[in-house]
């Protein structure tokens, strides 16, 4: 039987952290650069053009 650890590696919880903390300081401003657009209005979509029924009539 496989082990819970062999599936799924420990965490380094410092490393993860120092690694998102890098991501949002230096890389994600750097993308938003390049590509011109502001990130900090993106929203999740909304779907309102999705066809309606009448269900129980």
């Amino acid at each position: 039987m496989v082990s819970f650890n062999e599936l799924f590696p420990q965490v380094d919880e410092k490393a993860t952290i120092d690694t998102v903390k890098h991501f949002f300081k230096d890389e994600l401003p750097k993308a938003q650069r390049y590509s011109h657009k502001d990130v900090n209005g993106i929203k999740s979509p909304t779907i309102s053009d999705m066809p309606g029924g009448r269900f129980g009539k």
